[in-house]
């Protein structure tokens, strides 16, 4: 009865290791791995990051803010392996793989500033024949600071209305939802307008029936692009700094075709390597052990498919990876061919090897995360890749 649990466990595994791995379309069958910029190119930027009157100087600490919000966006759009270097004093470069030049540009650009203001009426001298004209309103001098801005908010997500209509909704960290809903139960009280700005742009001025507190949503005309970008900028936090775009490039794969053929080439190599030797030392269990290591491919392909973006050292990784799997079969092995020296039966050696070969194979592979955890944790893009 186990041993049936245990068969469909891996028919199970196998199955949906293949599902995960390949896709079709248009009547062809492909694979679903996401290729480095190495591979395959992509869009690489350059910027710079210029002292105004909030930030007189650029210095390091302004650099790694400006690094981390880049960073963040980025990745916000569901990219992997981008690469955010910094060049000189006050230069940062982008690298992302096979990206839209212009839709990146967009997305890093923009400040993403958002305030929340309320209306000066100390300057308003006729405030109902005024909040009556719409144009009126986009003048920024009757419109005063609350002390509420982007930094205030938890978290946003686009998302579109039963009009079909996109809008950015968005929740309030929990020790300004006090501030927010004092100035939107003052509002409340006279049906006045809430002033949404982006980069000192008015989005829009929502009527305040009610108090907030901690949910909100920002409306604006928004395409999805727009929406998405906002959100996405919204959540990695606003430019610390006004940057102006350098150069903009779309690079090819520095090592392209060749190397992806090369490091198939190898970890084919690698397999019928490793399947000979276990053959033939090791004879029927080398062969089982080779149809395992198999298995492992599909397997660790499979999920490498699933949000990984495969650099040249990720593929260097995965090659080595080949052989290291082989290891705890060579010790499980060793230990039974030990215990048939000991003139014990072969069922009850080959229990024994796997009990006293455990240890070693747990010890080991714990050994081998933690040095992967330390590069991905402590590397550079390249080595944090071939880490992971």
């Amino acid at each position: 009865m186990k041993k049936r649990w245990r068969g469909i466990f891996v028919l199970f595994l196998v199955s949906s290791s293949l599902f995960g791995f390949f896709s079709i379309e248009k009547n062809q069958l492909k694979t679903k791995l996401k290729l480095g910029l190495d591979l395959i190119g992509g869009a690489q930027l350059t910027f710079q990051a210029n002292p105004d009157q909030n930030v007189p100087e650029i210095n390091s600490k302004v650099i790694n803010s400006l690094k981390k919000v880049f960073q963040n966006r980025v990745n916000f759009s569901g990219t992997s392996e981008a690469l955010v270097s910094q060049i000189g004093k006050n230069r940062l470069m982008v690298e992302v793989p096979g990206k839209n030049p212009a839709d990146l540009k967009r997305r890093l650009l923009k400040t993403a500033k958002l305030e929340f203001k309320e209306l000066n009426l100390s300057k308003i001298p006729l405030k109902k024949e005024l909040l009556q004209a719409e144009q009126s309103l986009n003048n920024p001098k009757f419109w005063k600071e609350t002390g509420i801005s982007g930094a205030d908010l938890k978290g946003s997500q686009y998302t579109q209305d039963q009009r079909e209509v996109w809008k950015i909704l968005f929740e309030i960290k929990k020790e300004s939802a006090k501030k927010f809903g004092e100035l939107t139960q003052r509002l409340a009280k006279d049906k006045l307008p809430l002033g949404i700005f982006l980069d000192g742009k008015l989005l829009s001025y929502p009527r305040v029936n009610s108090m907030i507190t901690q949910y909100g949503e920002i409306s604006g005309n928004f395409t999805l692009e727009e929406a998405r970008d906002l959100s996405i900028q919204l959540n990695a936090g606003a430019l610390p700094v006004s940057v102006v775009l350098l150069s903009e490039r779309t690079v090819g794969p520095s090592l392209g075709q060749e190397s992806i053929q090369k490091s198939f080439r190898a970890a084919i190599f690698g397999l019928l390597l490793v399947a000979l030797l276990m053959t033939v030392v090791y004879r029927l269990p080398g062969l089982v052990s080779t149809l395992s290591l198999l298995l492992y491919v599909l397997i660790s392909l499979a999920l490498f498919s699933y949000g990984v973006v495969l650099s040249l050292a990720g593929i260097a990784g995965f090659v080595l990876s080949i052989g290291m799997a082989v290891d705890a079969n060579i010790l499980i092995f060793e230990r039974i061919k030990e215990e048939l020296r000991a003139e014990r039966g072969l069922l009850r050696a080959v229990e024994l090897g796997f009990q006293k070969a455990f240890p070693s194979i747990r010890d080991s592979n714990l050994n081998t995360l933690l040095v992967c955890l330390i590069l991905i944790i402590f590397g550079s893009d390249l080595v944090r890749g071939f880490g992971i």
